[in-house]
């Protein structure tokens, strides 16, 4: 299934955006993955949080499957259900198998990345009580309908078993729904109508160059025999964008309507997911063999972890992060023609003046930690503790001074 999404996949060399079909894709990491699933659960409580992450893995997964298989030669419904699951695989979700008709049935879940990812991570320390996998409880649903040739909206999915809460497998349980709804989700043409014109950055032809070597090599990854990827020192997904845009605005729109005090709170929660992936992501991709085998040998020259942070950014589909100004220990400057939150929200909601590109607040934060307080030259492993070390007393903060959502001619974050 890897060939079916590099031959309908495309990318906008400016912006660094890529997409499959009509939905634009981006590539993260477990740790991201799994701080962002709780802080939408701890904001909105467990229930409700499910419910918000799995209408958003539904709506993105339905814009992803249903303009796939529109593309392709008739499928009977068996066939357009072992392509769905073969998708799923090769982004690094996991394995499913699908036991389902018109009017419902289940499908059972083998390794999904968040709830093995969930157990791996803090399973030895931490009972888990509700099901981890609402992404692939919104895949399953869409998967039904598109299979079927269902309206919009008709199916839903429950996880009723999850290897995070101590089964060996994952099950799901798929039942009509009553309702239906419109066609959704922020699309490719809408991503075109709202980007602002691009521009360089420092030291443009290096990060350029290192991005397009990382993102061919991207292109070759895909899911091993248990759907999942695992390079760099962590588990990967490529994972719709608008699943992580759908849910942070919902999650801030719920929070701002009922607990309007709470609000800074949830956003630096969601800074701080984006500080996680770049710890962990960058700085994983940077210390791996791959990197060295790809680009270059880590010297501890602190705007090589710079330049490099900002390739990987670009490669991974974040968008065109490009450096402004860098003072070593003091100061890092970086601006971007919009970033894969910012056009999201432009294209969704009317303008305001908030910035919306928490990744990009807590990643660029991120990179100082990386550029100043790791020491590469003894090549650390980058653990859970080593974060939470390094976490502790940071001596820089972020702020986003522009954002396209915010009607800006382009997204900024300042760290000093």
């Amino acid at each position: 299934m890897l060939s079916l999404i590099n031959d309908n996949r495309s990318h906008l060399d400016q912006h660094d955006f890529q997409f499959v079909a009509q939905s634009q894709t981006v590539y993260h990491c477990h740790h991201f993955n799994l701080f962002w699933d709780q802080t939408v659960d701890d904001a909105l409580g467990n229930e409700r949080g499910i419910a918000v992450r799995t209408k958003a893995a539904y709506e993105a997964a339905s814009q992803f499957l249903n303009a796939l298989i529109s593309a392709m030669p008739p499928t009977t419904p068996e066939e357009r259900l072992d392509i769905a699951s073969s998708l799923f695989s090769a982004m690094g979700h996991g394995n499913l198998e699908f036991q389902v008709t018109p009017n419902g049935g289940k499908a059972i879940g083998y390794n999904l990345h968040y709830g093995l990812a969930w157990r791996e991570k803090y399973g030895a320390h931490i009972k888990r009580h509700h099901p981890a996998d609402a992404v692939a409880a919104g895949y399953v649903a869409a998967a039904t309908e598109a299979a079927f040739g269902l309206p919009l909206g008709s199916i839903e999915c429950n996880e009723t078993i999850c290897i995070a809460m101590g089964s060996e497998r994952c099950e799901f349980e798929v039942h009509q729904s009553g309702e239906t709804n419109p066609a959704f989700g922020v699309t490719k043409e809408d991503v075109m109508g709202v980007i602002p014109k691009s521009f360089p950055g420092l030291h443009e032809e290096h990060i350029s160059g290192v991005a397009a070597g990382l993102r061919k090599f991207l292109a070759d990854v895909s899911g091993d025999k248990r759907g999942l990827i695992e390079a760099f020192g962590v588990m990967v997904t490529q994972q719709w964008s608008n699943y992580y845009n759908f849910t942070v605005n919902r999650t801030l729109d719920i929070i701002s309507e009922e607990k309007p005090d709470a609000i800074e709170v949830a956003k630096e929660l969601f800074r701080e997911c984006g500080h996680q992936c770049g710890f962990h992501t960058f700085g994983g991709i940077m210390l791996s063999p791959e990197w060295e085998a790809l680009v270059e040998p880590l010297n501890g020259d602190p705007l090589q972890i710079i330049n490099g942070s900002l390739a990987i950014s670009r490669a991974l589909g974040f968008g065109h992060w490009s450096l402004e100004a860098y003072e070593p220990e003091k100061l890092l400057v970086l601006r971007s023609p919009a970033t894969y939150e910012s056009v999201y929200r432009k294209a969704a909601y009317p303008v305001d003046d908030n910035g919306c590109c928490y990744l990009y607040q807590g990643a660029a934060l991120a990179m100082m930690q990386l550029a100043h307080r790791v020491n590469w030259k003894e090549k650390p492993t980058l653990s859970n503790s080593l974060y939470l070390e390094l976490r502790q007393g940071v001596p820089w903060r972020v702020e986003e001074s522009h954002c396209v959502a915010a009607g800006n001619s382009m997204c900024r974050v300042v760290v000093e």
